[in-house]
Formats: C-alpha cells, structure tokens, sequence
C-alpha cells in the first residue's frame, strides 16, 4: 500500500519541477492560482505561459507510469481540452 508521501512524488506538479519545466516558486504561484481558477494544473500552466502542451503530455505520461496506469495516448493528449464538465444538469 502506497503512503502519502509516496503519492506525492506522483503528482504532476512535482514531475514538472523536476523534469526542470517549473521552479518552485512557479509552482506554487501556479497552484494558488488553480485553487481560484478551478482548472486542471496542466491546463493551467500552459494557459500561463509556463509549459508547453508536450511538457504536460511528457509528465501526464511519467505520471501514469509512477502510479503503473496505462495512459492512452489519446486521453492524455486531449484531457487539456475539456472545457465543459463531465455532467451536465
């Protein structure tokens, strides 16, 4: 079993700084920033100018790998371009 600590190296924000994508600082203006927005972190930093689309896609992928899922290749691509939510009411 998986502890907290260990979820936490999974997470794309510390792959992001990590892989060298963001500084810390970046990152946590950045998740103060998605606490407002209520937007996912990797759609975020791209609307911000911090990371490109293939720097998400290559830490969604690292991701899914960490936490031994397998990523489609297309629900990783096109997960970013969710606009409108899941359940409409």
């Amino acid at each position: 079993m998986a502890t907290r600590r260990d979820k936490s190296v999974s997470l794309i924000g510390d792959i992001l700084v990590t892989q060298g994508v963001l500084s810390l600082g970046q990152l946590g203006y950045a998740l103060d920033r998605q606490f407002l927005s209520n937007k996912r972190l990797g759609q975020l930093v791209q609307d911000m100018g911090l990371a490109t689309q293939s720097q998400v896609e290559a830490a969604l992928a690292e991701q899914a790998q960490r936490r031994g899922v397998a990523a489609p290749a297309d629900a990783v691509r096109h997960q970013h371009d969710r606009q409108t939510p899941l359940f409409h009411y």
